[in-house]
């Protein structure tokens, strides 16, 4: 049901992260490969443990409290694109086309994932 598909949702999204995390371990001086490998482990078992705590939390809390979780969540996640991705590529843009771009494909993505929260 539900939690597959979040639990689905959210492995999709951590293999991107779990990729720029490797590539910033590897580019790091002066880490052990056990200390890779401990730091890995232990992001890899974060995604896991946080859909079931939702899970959990879902299930046997009312409504208000899983709406909280949902705009933690959805609040992370806006700061993340805002704060992360947003202010590097709309800074990477020199041209007024190229910022004319940036703008109106966030704008675009916005809009489709508001779009997609009425059906999901």
């Amino acid at each position: 049901g539900t939690s597959f598909v979040r639990a689905r949702l959210a492995a999709a999204q951590t293999s991107t992260y779990q990729h720029r995390l490797g590539t910033s371990f590897v580019r790091a001086q002066g880490l052990s490969r056990c200390a890779i490998a401990a730091w890995m482990v232990a992001f890899s078992l974060v995604t896991p443990a946080g859909v079931l705590l939702g899970t959990l939390l879902t299930t046997v809390s009312d409504s208000a409290v899983t709406g909280a979780l949902t705009s933690v969540a959805a609040g992370t996640f806006l700061y993340v694109g805002l704060i992360e991705v947003a202010q590097r590529e709309l800074a990477a843009a020199k041209r007024v086309e190229a910022l004319c771009e940036t703008s109106c494909s966030m704008a675009l993505g916005f809009t489709l994932m508001s779009l997609l929260a009425i059906w999901v």
